[in-house]
């Protein structure tokens, strides 16, 4: 007994001083843990849902289904969902946002249907809820435009109001300080399907009436780089800070030498190879255009910004956050390496990070299109359907899909349709809270306990074709910060199948409930209380305090203390014995 209290006094002696010097991060850094939970079914041809957190605290996550826009409300922070009457049975791609009095915005892209959207297919609506969406009372028309019933309650023209189809809607809002909610600006980017740009309209009045498409492209480079044939990437509006009220919006473009050979924007058969910001002080009357990153045709850059073949950033979407100051940050899947393509390995689909700190003027440090943007997915496997989030300055989390199986490729860097009939798919989280160093560090997590999905996953879009390719995803998955830092992921599951969702699959959506957020814990310093003096002030040592003359640590003191009473008792004993 006597040699076991030595033994541990030893080991005390060595591993407590050890501890409490160690940094309180290391002591207490947090375990993420994160909770997947059924939404609702999916409803073929349903999926890509997006998620949003409203000021309250509360989620709502909305996407297309064959059931029309099902909109979904969680008050327990994703735990369980609530869902509302669908806000119209014609769905196409959604979204949804807020203004800071809590009203929620709905966008739908009408679907084709002569029977249901009459003159207006594929243009976009945008409802608007005062009670987390039980109504939809408000539905925005273009301004100075009649409002012409049609069929399913959709009237007047689109909030979009563009003579040409259009597709890929992003929205969101701005309320200038003194206003309210019937002051609120919202914002609508979307691309066409003839000119194939990128336009935005303005709502001045909480999203009443919207103006006139503008443009948003005007370099020249952008413009022949992008002319019929861009992906739309996300629209954000600064909400405090020095560009308060800046409108940031993404895109994808080809590049002079494919967009016509391939088809233009109906085909998508191009290689994605730049990736392009533009930004509006004016609320959205002029636009400033900015190459945020070029792929280039060996290189970045080396296509004199005209050429960008052999590298596809459409897998599928760019997609943008803003942190708390208003720093954006741009992420895309990228098949960085060399051409001719194999599909081999380390010839894949990786997420890629860039950031600007100035303004959108530079990103990753260069204003050419040359910042390298900083690689997020490591490993073997491929990467697609980037998503972000931002918390403060620097802290970010990219939610991604990711399987381990290869995924072939055309040489000139497409994917090829069919894809991996093999792949599993899973949805992961890698997190970085030091991207401000220009030499972040990343944290992954892996967000689904199995595989959501088995087979091809087709990044064509629209030129996806039945029977040899599988777009039972869509095209996006969402993720979003609440108010405590932790992140919430929404995404498509066709390997599991929920009630009443026949064999559809659902919609789901990954909860982290403990772990290291993307808000920096806020330190609270308490009132300095003056010392109390005594007559005979005598010190009181802490555990770990160095003794005086000595430069010994109390704690290992105490263990050598514990060391020389145990030898004690083991003399005393064999005496005794």
């Amino acid at each position: 007994m006597t040699k076991r209290l030595l033994v541990l006094a030893a080991i005390l002696a060595i591993a407590l001083p050890a501890a409490l010097s160690a940094p309180a991060s290391a002591l207490l850094k947090p375990k993420d843990i994160f909770k997947k939970v059924t939404v609702g079914p999916k409803g073929d041809p349903g999926g890509e849902p997006s998620i949003g957190v409203a000021p309250d605290g509360s989620i709502d996550v909305s996407y297309p289904s064959a059931l029309g826009v099902l909109f979904f409300h969680s008050k327990d922070n994703g735990k369980s969902w609530l869902a509302t009457k669908p806000v119209t049975l014609n769905a196409g791609d959604t979204t949804v946002n807020y203004d800071p009095s809590g009203a929620t915005y709905q966008s739908n892209l009408r679907n084709i249907d002569p029977t249901d959207c009459g003159a207006g297919c594929l243009q976009i609506d945008i409802w608007k809820s005062f009670d987390h969406g039980v109504t939809w009372p408000q539905k925005a028309t273009a301004a100075a435009a009649p409002e012409q019933p049609v069929d399913n309650a959709i009237y007047g023209s689109a909030a979009s109001n563009m003579p040409m189809l259009v597709d890929r809607q992003w929205i969101d809002t701005y309320t200038p300080p003194g206003k309210g909610t019937n002051d609120a600006r919202v914002y609508l980017t979307y691309h066409d399907f003839v000119a194939g740009l990128m336009w935005v309209n303005a709502s001045k009045d909480g999203g009443k009436t919207f103006s006139q498409p503008v443009s948003i492209i005007n370099d020249p480079v952008a413009l022949a780089n992008s002319a019929c044939n861009v992906v739309p990437g996300q629209l954000k509006v600064v909400q405090s800070g020095p560009h308060a009220g800046r409108v940031y919006v993404v895109w994808l473009s080809g590049d002079v030498a494919e967009n016509a050979a391939t088809g233009c924007n109906e085909t998508q058969l191009a290689t994605f190879g730049q990736v392009w910001s533009a930004y509006s002080d004016d609320e959205g009357a002029t636009w400033t255009d900015q190459l945020v990153y070029d792929s280039g045709v060996l290189s970045a850059g080396d296509g004199a910004g005209l050429i960008s073949i052999g590298h596809d950033a459409c897998a599928i979407f760019a997609d943008m956050a803003l942190d708390s100051a208003g720093n954006p940050y741009v992420v895309f899947a990228l098949n960085a390496a060399d051409a001719p393509h194999t599909g081999g390995p380390g010839d894949q689909w990786d997420i890629y990070l860039e950031s600007s700190f100035d303004g959108g003027k530079s990103w990753n440090g260069k204003s050419d299109g040359t910042g390298a943007p900083y690689k997020v997915t490591s490993g073997v496997g491929s990467h697609i359907f980037p998503a972000v989030t931002a918390g403060d300055p620097g802290r970010v989390a990219v939610a991604y899909l990711g399987s381990d199986a290869l995924v072939p490729q055309l040489p000139y860097g497409k994917a090829q349709p069919g894809g991996n009939p093999d792949a599993k798919w899973n949805v992961f989280v890698a997190r970085s809270l030091d991207v401000t160093t220009g030499h972040p560090s990343w944290t992954t997590d892996q967000v689904t306990p199995s595989p959501i999905h088995t087979g091809d996953v087709c990044t064509l879009g629209i030129f996806c074709l039945p029977v040899i390719s599988d777009r039972s995803l869509l095209d996006f998955i969402d993720i979003v910060g609440d108010p405590a830092g932790m992140v919430h992921i929404a995404y498509a599951d066709t390997e599991h199948k929920g009630t009443g969702s026949a064999s559809a699959g659902i919609v789901a959506v990954s909860n982290q409930v403990a772990g290291t957020g993307l808000l920096k814990p806020v330190v609270t310093h308490k009132p300095v209380k003056r010392p109390i003096h005594l007559p005979h002030p005598r010190k009181t040592r802490v555990l770990g305090e160095k003794l005086a003359a000595t430069g010994v640590g109390q704690a290992p003191f105490a263990g050598l203390l514990l060391i020389v009473v145990a030898a004690v008792l083991l003399r005393v004993r064999r005496r005794n014995a």
